[in-house]
């Protein structure tokens, strides 16, 4: 009896812990980037370097962080692809960040022109 119980919980805690993971999922995108560049994001400048890039879903919003600090956001708005990106990719228009496929989604993040930050670009 004791064996089914501890078999029974394990695969509980398993069930538990996938259904958590499959509800998060979807909801926050983060990458890793590097502009060889100085770059502007949403009106604000990023000096050249590496950053990471998290979109979420929800808000709609766009943040380029270096460090944990955000350093420009703007929005940004879904645009379906023909097919998954195989990495993260974006393209520039004049220096400046106007969309983001983030590796394995079918969607790129289309970012918008007003912009705001909460810290200095390093």
């Amino acid at each position: 009896m004791k064996y089914f119980v501890r078999h029974l919980s394990v695969g509980l805690l398993i069930v538990a812990l996938t259904g958590v993971a499959a509800f998060g999922k979807g909801k926050t995108k983060t990458a890793t980037v590097t502009f060889s560049n100085d770059v502007t994001v949403g009106g604000v400048a990023v000096k050249a370097g590496e950053y990471k890039i998290r979109f979420n879903e929800e808000t709609s919003e766009v943040a380029v962080l270096k460090g944990g600090k955000v350093v420009a956001k703007t929005t940004g708005t879904l645009q379906a692809r023909a097919d998954k990106a195989r990495s993260t990719t974006m393209i520039f228009r004049e220096n400046q960040l106007v969309s983001v496929a983030f590796g394995g989604e079918r969607q790129d993040v289309v970012l918008g022109q007003g912009g705001s930050t909460s810290g200095s670009a390093q």
